[in-house]
């Protein structure tokens, strides 16, 4: 009997607990969602910053590493951009890199930040990249793509496998949403083109043949533009700048 009580009596005790630790959570998801809201806010309006999203394992030197290194260097010579990565080796590296190119060479006195958003990989550790003013460790994908989210104005997404995906979806679908602005620029190299074009071919275009309900819409189909020109990247990211400079006379700090 005693051997029974004390066995209902734990259950009991981590059921609370449970309970406990769940009304705890939901508490401090809400006070989360509102910080970070307003944090947002402010921090878009304070500095201008584009994500470069792509494979850690692209080979130093290699095209696609130059590619890249060249879009990150457009961007921090026209707009003064900081740059945001995954803070890793390959696509993110050459990002990283594009940005201490420039700062080193400019002579206005403006200094474009590099930032790295590194995640945590059990088995599977890599160490940051050099070229980073900015570091910041994530132990989950889920802190890392709010802060991608938190801080940019527009993504490049280059060549990549599951993770750059993730990241590209992620953007796609707060777009899609509008938990970001229907203007926010979302551009995919050409690797991407078939990627997207089987994606939306499944959920709209086979299921509309087919009399099924689409799962996407056809205006869905716009969130992203494709071009691996860094000069039409920049092009297509200079709305988003001019937004920014506009928005950000609005914003006083105050000592």
């Amino acid at each position: 009997m005693n051997e029974k009580d004390e066995s209902c009596s734990k259950l009991v005790i981590q059921r609370s607990e449970i309970k406990e630790l769940e009304e705890r959570e939901e508490r401090l998801i809400t006070e989360l969602t509102e910080v970070t809201k307003q944090l947002r806010e402010i921090q878009l309006k304070r500095f201008f910053r584009t994500a470069i999203f792509g494979s850690a394992r692209l080979p130093e030197g290699s095209p696609e590493y130059e590619h890249i290194r060249q879009v990150s260097r457009a961007l921090t010579e026209l707009f003064q951009s900081d740059i945001v990565t995954g803070g890793g080796p390959g696509a993110m590296d050459a990002a990283n890199k594009g940005v201490i190119d420039i700062v080193r060479i400019n002579s206005n006195g403006s200094s474009p930040k590099s930032h790295g958003e590194t995640i945590h990989l059990p088995g599977l550790e890599e160490d940051k990249n050099e070229n980073l003013h900015f570091h910041t460790k994530h132990l989950d994908f889920v802190t890392r793509l709010r802060a991608f989210m938190m801080k940019i104005h527009a993504a490049y997404n280059a060549p990549g496998g599951l993770g750059t995906a993730l990241e590209k979806f992620f953007f796609l679908q707060l777009k899609q949403v509008k938990h970001i602005d229907a203007d926010f620029p979302i551009i995919c190299h050409p690797f991407w083109e078939p990627f997207l074009e089987k994606a939306y071919e499944i959920m709209h275009d086979t299921r509309q043949k087919e009399g099924l309900k689409e799962l996407i819409s056809e205006k869905d189909k716009d969130l992203v533009q494709f071009s691996s020109n860094p000069d039409e990247i920049v092009a297509i990211i200079e709305p988003a700048y001019k937004k920014f400079q506009k928005e950000r006379e609005n914003l006083v700090i105050k000592e």
